[in-house]
């Protein structure tokens, strides 16, 4: 079985340091484990080995485009699971790997699991979008799992909206209420953390002291 953990950037974090903040803490801690790498959208200026362009915008609206091409770049590589994160995620390599994901096809911290709900979106703009039958979705900023199935899924469909993990759930849910799919739903701060002041509310210097206060307490 193979994991690749997917992080979600931009060419402004990676030109703010963010990509170096994770490989100096949680990031070395996959080494052997499982692959890490930063997917980055617009005009990718610089990368490393472990950083891939994708065809699609790079602003914060544009984020069920770039996960979209994510699931399409690794349906053509020999994954079996990703792990979709954000840069403002801290991650414990050795618990989320023992969390049981490899028995399901979507897994994360999904809030009421099994049920359907109205719900309105508004995104930072105030731009409202409402869900008449809202399926249940994991957090992106905590992190969830895909199977193959499930991303393969993701990457076959049109994006909707501006918030990605919503998005997601809305394409797997009926897939889950049909047994399609199975999905788990996983404890917050169990192999996952997602910054306090999260977006872009943060600089580099308190998303660096953050997680090094992090990885220093894990170990």
């Amino acid at each position: 079985m193979k994991l690749l953990v997917a992080v979600k950037s931009c060419q402004a974090d990676l030109d703010k340091g963010c990509h170096d903040v994770i490989r100096t803490t949680w990031g070395k801690d996959f080494r052997g484990l499982a692959d890490v790498r930063f997917f980055v959208g617009a005009e990718f200026k610089k990368y490393q080995s472990d950083e891939i362009h994708l065809n699609c915008r790079d602003d914060y609206n544009s984020l069920p485009w770039k996960t979209r091409a994510i699931c399409q770049w690794a349906v053509g590589k020999a994954i079996d699971y990703l792990f979709l994160c954000d840069v403002d995620t801290f991650l414990l390599p050795r618990k989320l790997l023992t969390c049981g994901f490899e028995n399901y096809d979507y897994a994360g911290k999904i809030d009421r699991l099994g049920e359907t709900f109205p719900y309105e979106a508004v995104n930072r703009d105030g731009l409202k979008e409402f869900y008449p039958r809202c399926y249940p979705w994991a957090s992106g900023g905590y992190g969830y799992f895909l199977s193959r199935k499930a991303f393969t899924a993701i990457a076959d469909t049109s994006p909707r909206g501006w918030a990605e993990d919503l998005w997601v759930g809305q394409i797997l849910g009926p897939m889950i209420a049909l047994g399609e799919i199975t999905a788990l739903s996983t404890p917050r701060d169990i192999y996952s953390w997602h910054h306090p002041e999260h977006g872009e509310l943060y600089d580099i210097k308190k998303l660096a002291n953050w997680m090094n206060k992090m990885y220093k307490e894990q170990q």
